[in-house]
């Protein structure tokens, strides 16, 4: 994930680069004429270091703009659908961490042909307008990019599940019935509700509920078994392997075509 510290170093680092390249400066000499070392001018265009108000203005009259040029965030016009990118809310949507890219990464990946990828930003951008793309639809998409280049198989996963079999005693057992997968919620603790959830209007567009306090699964009662055995089991794995970071609530979700199932 991409935070607000990291989108203010990537946006200046980014233009420092850019100017340093446009006006031919090596990183050598950018830091000699602005009084820096070149690691630190390094750090600045990986976005690893934000510099102080005096080393900003050294380095903007060093490279003849303003020192609000620098701070803000307007740019060229080939590096402002970047900047407005890592700057907004969509940067977010892709799990970048999951790919192996790091701010800095993704630093080099803008700056090294900031062309080409402002084209392809763009086109993105621009798609996402057309079809109403929303955050989460993007996050899905690239998410299931990502399953596919992997055939969907994960050694980690397959390796927790093989101890979760075997903590359980869980052998030719397949697929579990919902009654020996609720047994083994409640080894956590977890109770499931199918009842509370019914009586609440304001609950109707969910599939389930995780209540920390109490320790409960609330289930629609509307789901079919397989439904059920997917949600329990879905709360098993959070259980099993705890991300930290996770859903409590899942919702009933529609696809505008069979291309995104």
């Amino acid at each position: 994930m991409v935070s607000e510290n990291d989108s203010i170093r990537l946006i200046f680092g980014l233009k420092i680069k850019a100017l340093r390249q446009s006006k031919g400066l090596s990183y050598q000499q950018l830091a000699d004429n602005a009084g820096l070392s070149v690691s630190y001018v390094h750090d600045i265009e990986s976005g690893k270091k934000f510099p102080k108000a005096d080393k900003i203005i050294s380095l903007a009259k060093t490279l003849g703009v303003d020192y609000d040029y620098l701070v803000s965030l307007r740019a060229s016009k080939k590096l402002q659908p970047i900047i407005d990118l890592i700057s907004s809310d969509v940067i977010n949507a892709i799990p970048w961490e999951h790919f192996g890219l790091t701010p800095a990464n993704l630093l080099d990946l803008f700056s090294s042909a900031p062309d080409k990828v402002t084209a392809f930003i763009s086109t993105l951008l621009k798609i996402s307008r057309r079809y109403q793309l929303s955050k989460e639809g993007f996050y899905n998409s690239a998410l299931r990019s990502y399953q596919d280049l992997h055939d969907n198989y994960f050694e980690d996963l397959e390796q927790a599940v093989m101890t979760f079999r075997e903590t359980h005693g869980i052998t030719n057992e397949v697929p579990l019935a919902l009654e020996t997968m609720e047994k083994i919620l409640a080894h956590s603790g977890i109770v499931v509700n199918r009842k509370k959830m019914a009586g609440v209007k304001a609950l109707e567009r969910l599939r389930s509920f995780f209540s920390e306090q109490s320790k409960t699964l609330y289930i629609n009662r509307k789901l079919t078994i397989a439904q059920e055995k997917f949600l329990i089991g879905r709360e098993l794995g959070f259980q099993y392997l705890n991300p930290g970071i996770r859903p409590f609530e899942t919702v009933y979700t529609g696809n505008a075509s069979f291309d995104i199932m």
